[in-house]
């Protein structure tokens, strides 16, 4: 079983590990899942240096203007066989604040079903304590990640915009963890609705 590791200052020589990850697995998905331009974008952002940034910048407190992202490895002895990518934020609505944590998670291509993505789900929740809602995008084709979302109690949102560089849409995927976080979701579910009304 693959063991929960944080990229921290400590084990920061894993940050190399981590961009050579995603430069390899995203080279897998492109013209899959995603355009050439879309994969390039994402490759420009996740660099070693980003990377190396997230290991170095310690326990950041999370507020309204500043989110907080942290990146957890899955290792497998000495290889690296998934990534998640997790941000909180404090977001003012209605004049409250909600604690939201929206996650990435990417898993090594083959081989599939050794419960990485089981895993490193778990992990993430829990460690949720104090978050009003967890949230997860998925492609939508990817029909083994939304069972198992599903199964943990994750509801569909819905379909992520500004993605128009990739071919297959992106979902969002949330599990609500107070009243404030179902609120939330409402909240989401109607934005993407008037969104999806004004483009037509």
């Amino acid at each position: 079983m693959p063991e929960i590791v944080r990229l921290t200052r400590q084990r920061e020589e894993l940050a190399l590990d981590v961009t050579a990850f995603y430069r390899t697995e995203l080279s897998k998905l492109k013209n899959v899942y995603f355009t050439p331009e879309r994969v390039r974008e994402m490759l420009a952002k996740r660099n070693l240096t980003y990377f190396q940034e997230l290991a170095r910048q310690g326990n950041l407190k999370v507020t309204p203007k500043q989110p907080v992202t942290r990146v957890q490895l899955a290792l497998d002895g000495e290889q690296l066989v998934g990534v998640r990518e997790t941000t909180d934020y404090a977001m003012e609505q209605g004049g409250e604040v909600v604690g939201l944590t929206r996650a990435l998670i990417w898993l090594l291509a083959e081989p599939k079903g050794r419960g990485t993505g089981t895993l490193l789900l778990n992990d993430m929740i829990e460690n949720s304590e104090g978050v009003d809602a967890l949230a997860l995008n998925v492609a939508q084709t990817n029909k083994g990640a939304r069972k198992l979302y599903r199964g943990r109690g994750f509801e569909y949102c819905c379909v992520q915009p500004g993605h128009e560089n990739q071919l297959v849409p992106n979902q969002l995927w949330v599990k609500p963890l107070t009243q404030l976080g179902y609120k939330t979701l409402r909240v989401e579910r109607k934005r993407a609705l008037a969104e999806k009304s004004s483009s037509k």
